[in-house]
């Protein structure tokens, strides 16, 4: 496995704790071993991820900046009440059930897909009664090859964290799983200068390399397109969401 030198605090979560390193993911390899990195970081986090959303731990910034982003929260929630999810819907990237539960007050039944079991338990007991309507499945999403049709998608930070050599044939895959005139949403962090694609974390002196590749409006509407999407992109300087339908 390839491994950088980590030196940063016990929870390496600031922007400066983050440094890029350049791999070629278009080698299948490298590939494979980012994403086994990818998975065991996000394992490690489980049980502290929610702070991101609460803005506890490693992700409280201060009143100023935590205040920014509950705000960011909101209007990106009120952008996924007005996206026309309905019926069954697929969710890419799931994780804790922040986003599924609110995209189960709008749809039918979810299906929340993602590579970490230990995220998705989370969610479980977050929905409560309502994981009923839900279907937990532990998916490889680099690798999704799924065998049914969905009216509906949602993916919320989560496409950020898959590199350019993967996304085109995942949102293929997604278009060819919706139903004609489908219904996607999409929410990442916005993008602010090209940069290698990887970067290092680090959790209790044990180091991670993720994929954090955010993108422009015009990325986002060019591969969604490609796969057969139109959208409609909304920017902000802190994040962009993503409204569209299969063609």
């Amino acid at each position: 496995m390839f491994r950088v030198s980590c030196s940063f605090g016990a929870r390496g979560h600031s922007g400066m704790d983050r440094p890029k390193v350049a791999r070629d993911l278009s080698l299948s390899g490298v590939r494979e071993q980012v994403a086994a990195d990818q998975i065991a970081y996000y394992r490690a986090r489980a049980s502290w991820y929610d702070d991101v959303y609460t803005c506890t731990g490693d992700y409280d910034r201060g009143p100023q900046l935590n205040g920014q982003w509950l705000a960011d929260l909101a209007t990106i929630e009120g952008a996924l009440s007005r996206a026309s999810l309905t019926g069954e819907c697929v969710e890419l990237g799931a994780g804790t059930g922040y986003w599924s539960e609110r995209a189960l007050d709008l749809v039918d039944r979810l299906w929340a897909l993602d590579a970490v079991p230990e995220v998705l338990e989370i969610s479980r007991t977050r929905l409560g009664a309502r994981a009923r309507r839900v279907e937990f499945e532990v998916v490889d999403l680099w690798r999704w090859a799924p065998d049914r049709v969905w009216d509906c998608a949602l993916a919320c930070f989560f496409i950020e964290h898959v590199p350019d050599e993967v996304l085109p044939g995942m949102l293929s895959a997604l278009h060819d799983a919706l139903r004609p005139g489908g219904t996607v949403f999409v929410a990442e962090g916005a993008a602010y200068a090209t940069e290698p694609q990887v970067e290092t974390r680090q959790i209790d002196g044990t180091c991670f390399q993720v994929v954090e590749r955010r993108r422009t409006p015009a990325e986002l509407t060019e591969v969604f397109a490609v796969a057969g999407f139109s959208v409609e992109v909304t920017n902000s300087p802190r994040y962009v969401h993503v409204t569209g339908h299969r063609d």
